[in-house]
């Protein structure tokens, strides 16, 4: 298979951050395309169960794998196509670059903009097996990404509290300044939420001028590729649809109890502390940080049973990562700390 992409980018960062929204911008863009969430990094690559990794060794296994698979259909790519390009034993980076090459073809693109929110887990990864590839980070306040995840309809039928959502947003928004200088210097380019839907062109022109490709109008109606980003079944993207939602922020303060409020603050305060020009704790939130708050003791006592789990506790069985989320894998593996 000819290699038609001249340059990758990954967008990465919490979910409901904004991921999906710049995907369809670049969408718009005469040089780029970007993809439907196709998780083939985390479910064959970079977070892998081990039945996927062994089938990469046997192509009746993997056909049948890629064939039954909830996401890559969306593709809408024939895995024989895939098949015919891919040997036992090969990597799964190649089966996902094949993917991506075969998309890219098809919509006669050179600049593949890869998003997704794990993305920003992979940093260190793909610093290795993208040489050169661009990082786009798009940070949104963890008040607005915590309480939107709440809500999502994908969050409908599982038990993901709070605590968890704001921890998750808080390592995944470390990956930045932890591999961002350190791997791609220029490269990683952060870009604020806020920012994006108050003063769109301007923020679009700036992460063009980073990617060294030309703005162009066409980005600004990035609804007009929702449908090839978000999938039929991703009904919790439907913003897509509209324009900028430039009030799309700051709902916390009317929508957020104080006491969650209080939590999630502190949870991210070395997000709120590193982030002080652009975010701004409560006044809650402040006095919560000076002494033991009360809405924080359930915090502590949870961090006190963590700490002793993680004492009486082995190391986990292959058997027992399998049935981790793709996050613990990667957790595991240690791809989300700096060396």
């Amino acid at each position: 298979m000819k290699e038609t992409i001249k340059q990758w980018v990954f967008i990465g960062g919490a979910p409901r951050s904004g991921t999906s929204l710049l995907q369809a911008i670049f969408n718009q863009h005469s040089l780029c395309t970007s993809p439907p969430e196709s998780h083939i990094k985390e479910t064959y690559v970079y977070a892998a169960t081990s039945t996927k990794k062994n089938s990469l060794r046997n192509a009746e296994a993997l056909k049948e794998f890629l064939l039954k698979d909830k996401w890559i259909p969306r593709l809408n790519i024939n895995p024989d196509d895939i098949l015919l390009h891919f040997k036992e034993g090969d990597s799964a980076v190649k089966l996902f670059k094949l993917y991506m090459e075969a998309y890219a073809q098809r919509e006669e693109k050179s600049v593949l903009v890869e998003g997704a929110p794990f993305n920003i887990w992979f940093m260190k990864k793909l610093h290795e097996d993208f040489q050169g590839c661009y990082i786009l980070h798009i940070v949104r306040d963890p008040r607005d990404v915590v309480m939107s995840t709440l809500k999502a309809n994908y969050n409908s039928n599982i038990d993901f509290p709070l605590d968890n959502v704001a921890s998750q947003f808080m390592e995944s928004y470390l990956q930045g300044p932890n591999f961002g200088k350190r791997f791609y210097g220029d490269r990683y380019i952060k870009i604020y939420y806020e920012d994006l839907i108050t003063k769109p062109e301007q923020t679009i022109r700036n992460m063009c001028e980073r990617l060294h490709i030309s703005f162009e109008e066409s980005m600004l109606s990035f609804q007009e590729s929702s449908a090839k980003v978000a999938a039929v079944e991703e009904g919790w993207k439907e913003n897509l649809n509209k324009p900028f939602l430039k009030d799309n922020f700051n709902k916390w303060l009317t929508e957020m109890s104080v006491s969650d409020v209080v939590r999630i603050e502190y949870i991210c305060r070395e997000f709120f502390e590193m982030e002080k020009e652009h975010y701004t704790l409560s006044s809650e939130g402040k006095k919560a940080m000076t002494g033991l708050h009360k809405d924080l003791i359930p915090l502590h006592i949870k961090s006190i049973k963590r700490g002793v789990r993680k004492l009486i506790s082995g190391s986990p069985s292959a058997e027992m990562l399998d049935k981790l989320p793709a996050h613990d894998r990667l957790r595991n593996a240690g791809m989300l700390k700096p060396d």
